[in-house]
């Protein structure tokens, strides 16, 4: 990555990175911020790798616009909502289909 070297008031050479470096950290720092916050919301209701992988997907998503940063916590928050709603979705049909195998006593393994 490009850095730009400055010479300060002494006459010292100073490395300062670039402003597509700094954004970039920026942006990484925001992301993980959003993981800390989402993840302490939706304890118990989503495990940490499936939290990482859906807010991976927002991030993506979001770097997709010019304003990334703008629309990243929001697309996490509405990914994450939607994970939470489809793994409550296939824990009711998980269990709907335990309660049938029971009734009619179907062997497991199919």
């Amino acid at each position: 990555m490009k850095s730009r070297d400055l010479k300060n008031r002494f006459g010292k050479t100073v490395v300062r990175p670039s402003f597509r470096t700094e954004c970039l950290k920026k942006l990484h720092d925001l992301k993980e911020r959003v993981v800390a916050e989402l993840s302490s919301r939706f304890e118990g209701v989503l495990d940490e790798h499936r939290l990482r992988q859906v807010i991976n997907e927002a991030d993506a998503l979001a770097a997709t616009t010019p304003f990334p940063a703008l629309f990243l916590p929001t697309l996490a928050e509405e990914k994450v909502r939607a994970a939470a709603h489809w793994q409550a979705r296939q824990r009711e049909l998980f269990g709907r289909s335990l309660t049938l195998r029971g009734l009619r006593r179907l062997p497991l393994a199919a």
